[in-house]
């Protein structure tokens, strides 16, 4: 693991998503997400350490020598497989508000698993909850964009259709979300969302996507 400097803090509810992704994307580029899954009902296996080969007595010096080759190879990777998880537990540490503190200090184990488990717990919203989320979000996009903030208004857009798209919530992602997108659009650059919309009319709903309007409004 790169490094164990924290992005973005776990305060509440509303920074699971980004902050989970974070964790998550840290485990998967060091290998080590299968050992720490949360998804996981319990702690799933993890990497034994390698016993030290003995020489046997019909054990020739070659074969010996192979087999404590392969267990300096075995034990190279169990330790870098325990420095990431150590690392991540840190990080997790580093990267959770004060108020929260207390769900990770009552734990009996600080493994990531256990950590995450316990955050997931009490800190993950419920898919209804998320929905409404996006929901409430989306009509916050509604508002037609200025000048100085259409970089962000797009980006808004996408993170929460990409959110919409992983709950399929297919109201936000096809001909509705694309209509909602357009119709925002069309105070700002009335041009291009006329024309789109009418284009969209004649595209099958399965075919739409928003994500596709709104990367070809950046490039348009």
């Amino acid at each position: 693991m790169t490094s164990s400097k924290p992005i973005i803090v776990l305060k509440g509810s509303q920074d699971w998503d980004i902050w989970f992704n974070l964790i998550q994307s840290r485990a998967q580029r060091a290998d080590i997400f299968k050992y720490i899954d949360p998804s996981k009902p319990e702690r799933p296996a993890q990497f034994a350490a390698p016993v030290k080969p003995t020489r046997q007595q019909e054990q020739t010096i070659d074969y010996y020598r192979l087999d404590l080759d392969n267990y300096k190879e075995e034990k190279k990777d169990y330790e870098r497989i325990r420095k990431e998880i150590n690392d991540l537990s840190t990080v997790i540490d580093d990267s959770v508000g004060a108020s929260l503190q207390p769900i990770l200090q009552n734990l009996p184990d600080t493994h990531p698993y256990h950590q995450l488990r316990a955050l997931q717990a009490r800190i993950k919203p419920s898919t209804a909850t998320q929905e409404r989320l996006i929901v409430n979000q989306l009509r916050q996009l509604e508002k037609p964009p200025n000048n100085q903030n259409i970089d962000k208004w797009l980006n808004q857009w996408e993170e929460t259709v990409y959110k919409a798209e992983a709950l399929k919530m297919t109201e936000v992602t096809l001909r509705r979300g694309v209509d909602t997108f357009l119709d925002s659009l069309l105070s700002y650059d009335s041009e291009y969302a006329t024309i789109a919309i009418r284009e969209s009319s004649k595209i099958a709903e399965t075919e739409l996507k928003v994500t596709d309007y709104i990367a070809d409004y950046r490039e348009h």
